[in-house]
């Protein structure tokens, strides 16, 4: 019978990383200098890799790889810049396999570190560490997406509460919040919204 996660000793997750991927990334000058239950960061006096999981995922985890730059230096790690390793795949035209990642077991942990090390290191991760311009400028883009995808989410969060202060008759607030977002983005319903609340104060 496999033995549950929860069963597992602590020290399951970094002994496996060590074991599965130590030889692998210390050929690429990375060693591994901090680690808890849940993560194992190995770095190179500038550039970082860890491999983590989520508690908070159980009973079914996914195992997550980030590479990027620390920022603070002296084998600390604390203040990292990075992204995830299937961000930088996806950039590469592959989707990301969430069954290849899973894990409940120790065994299947095993597996997926081996998955990662036998499939994802040399083609996704290599080339960045031996490239940390070609790292900086995929984190750069990756951060002008995420920002402009909070910005997406807060237009989006703005005119729904206009389209729906509107409906409920509110159309002095209807009126302040469509006046708050960019004209150029506004979709002709949401113009017909402002133009008739605008009316219905005169």
């Amino acid at each position: 019978m496999k033995s549950t996660w929860d069963e597992a000793k602590p020290s399951h997750f970094t002994d496996l990383c060590q074991e599965v991927l130590n030889p692998k990334l210390s050929s690429y000058g990375l060693s591994s200098i901090k680690q808890n239950r849940i993560s194992v960061v190995f770095y190179n006096g500038r550039l970082y890799m860890e491999v983590s999981y989520w508690l908070e995922d159980y009973p079914c985890f996914i195992l997550m790889v980030g590479i990027g730059f620390c920022l603070d230096g002296c084998n600390n790690c604390s203040k990292l810049k990075g992204i995830g390793i299937n961000y930088a795949m996806a950039e590469n035209g592959v989707s990301f396999d969430t069954s290849k990642w899973m894990f409940s077991t120790k065994e299947e942990c095993r597996n997926a570190l081996t998955y990662v090390r036998d499939t994802i290191l040399d083609k996704y991760a290599k080339p960045l560490i031996e490239n940390p311009n070609n790292l900086d400028k995929l984190i750069i883009k990756y951060l002008e997406k995420r920002e402009q995808g909070d910005q997406d989410s807060i237009l989006r969060h703005q005119l729904d509460k206009a389209r729906q202060a509107f409906k409920l008759g509110q159309y002095q607030l209807a009126v302040e919040l469509y006046s708050s977002i960019d004209v150029s983005v506004l979709k002709s319903l949401d113009l017909k919204f402002l133009q008739s609340a605008k009316e219905k104060l005169t």
